[in-house]
């Protein structure tokens, strides 16, 4: 049986771990499997496979929809997973043959054995949370174009080559943005691969892909017990590999931080998402942390050498010019040296979709996309359609009124430790002067 694993996602940033996790899993149970990444202009080839799998959030259910109708009308069995058919499994069993909620690993194999000895079973298949320990290690030699990958992610980090991986599963998180969908497709809690699999695992990723850094791409890191998250960084530490994590501010200490600044941690991402605190806490249900806390964290990491990213979110529920002055207001104060602003998106089945649902205006999939479009009404203070042309004003001008400034630089040249990174420090200044004085 032939099995194509279908990647929509037009982004270098990470390969489709979930696609490449399956795509290991069906090899070791003896199934002929590619990965098309169809996001990237790859071709479908409908006639060559007999089961087709589309994995897809939300931005891209209307093409994966389309790709189950030109499938079947081929005859090719189609199966649905990821994000979308987990939280709106009813809507895909309109257009696919099956779905898969949550984590499809432990359920995958048996589902298409069943379906090659033309076994009656049900449609709608519920994922298991299993052993990360159990899954075979990664190959991604099943991506086509894994070089564009390992060199988008290199860059960042400074160094030649990188790769973007998990070693965990799972968040405890009640974030209104994400919750519940995280819980359905990883489970309560988070999961860790065990720090001897971690270590061989990088050891064969290192041999074979000559990689030099690891951006992480779990959920957040730094929520791991203590003691795991210690032998990991050891790990780290032992390889020489530099690296990234998403991390939160209450989830990080001064001991913490130094365990990863003494393995090579570069970048910590930090979701601050709003500047008032009671957004912050109530209405995103982020967390309890204060913006001194904020500041605090990111200023010990300047201070040790880690270079802090925040990603924040404009136009939530109920934002009025206050409560979005106060976001921006922080933004400028943390400086930080990297910046993701995001419009709020309150995709479905998730607990912020159930308080805005009425004031959705946008209803085509396709430009749920959270750096495009702003999809509903925030507040009575700004329309949809103002927020999104406020949101654009406000990122390019942000972008240059940060970056630009005499301590971002102080802090990046601080951080600077090759040329190649001098240069693109460099660079960034000078692109940015010159649409400051355009």
């Amino acid at each position: 049986m032939k099995v194509t694993l279908v990647n929509l996602d037009k982004s270098n940033a990470n390969p489709p771990l979930g696609l490449v996790s399956l795509a290991t899993v069906l090899e070791k149970n003896y199934f002929e499997v590619e990965i098309v990444d169809a996001g990237k202009g790859q071709k479908i080839e409908y006639e060559s496979c007999d089961v087709l799998g589309v994995s897809f959030a939300t931005v891209y259910a209307n093409q994966a929809f389309e790709i189950s109708k030109e499938a079947k009308r081929r005859k090719v069995t189609t199966i649905a997973g990821g994000p979308h058919p987990t939280v709106m499994p009813n809507e895909c069993l309109n257009l696919f043959d099956y779905v898969i909620i949550g984590e499809g690993e432990w359920v995958l194999p048996q589902l298409l054995r069943n379906i090659e000895n033309n076994k009656k079973c049900e449609r709608l298949i519920q994922g298991i949370h299993g052993d990360l320990g159990s899954l075979p290690t990664l190959n991604f030699d099943h991506i086509p174009n894994i070089e564009s990958y390992l060199k988008y992610r290199a860059e960042g980090l400074f160094c030649e080559r990188a790769l973007s991986w998990m070693v965990s599963r799972g968040c405890y998180g009640s974030c209104t943005y994400c919750q519940p969908t995280l819980q359905l497709l990883f489970g309560k809690g988070i999961r860790m691969l065990p720090s001897e699999r971690i270590k061989q695992d990088l050891n064969l990723y290192i041999n074979k892909y000559g990689i030099e850094g690891i951006c992480f791409h779990d959920d957040t890191l730094t929520w791991t017990p203590l003691p795991w998250f210690r032998k990991f960084c050891n790990t780290m530490k032992k390889l020489e590999l530099v690296w990234s994590a998403n991390c939160r501010i209450d989830t990080v200490n001064k001991e913490k931080l130094k365990m990863m600044q003494e393995s090579n941690c570069k970048l910590a991402h930090f979701g601050i998402e709003s500047g008032n605190e009671y957004v912050r806490r109530e209405i995103l249900k982020k967390g309890s942390f204060s913006n001194q806390q904020i500041i605090k964290t990111f200023k010990r990491c300047d201070e040790i050498g880690i270079m802090p990213t925040g990603y924040f979110m404009v136009f939530v529920p109920n934002e009025t010019k206050e409560t979005l002055q106060d976001t921006l207001t922080l933004l400028h104060v943390l400086s930080p040296y990297r910046i993701q602003i995001s419009i709020f998106t309150p995709f479905p089945a998730t607990y912020a979709y159930e308080q805005v649902k009425d004031r959705i205006k946008v209803n085509d999939y396709s430009k749920w996309d959270y750096s495009q479009n702003c999809i509903y009404d925030p507040s009575q203070e700004f329309s949809a359609e103002e927020a999104t042309r406020l949101y654009h004003q406000i990122k390019e001008q942000i972008t240059i009124e940060v970056k630009f400034n005499v301590s971002y630089f102080l802090k990046r040249l601080r951080h600077v430790h090759s040329i190649k990174e001098l240069t693109h420090v460099l660079k960034t200044g000078l692109t940015l002067a010159r649409k400051k004085w355009q």
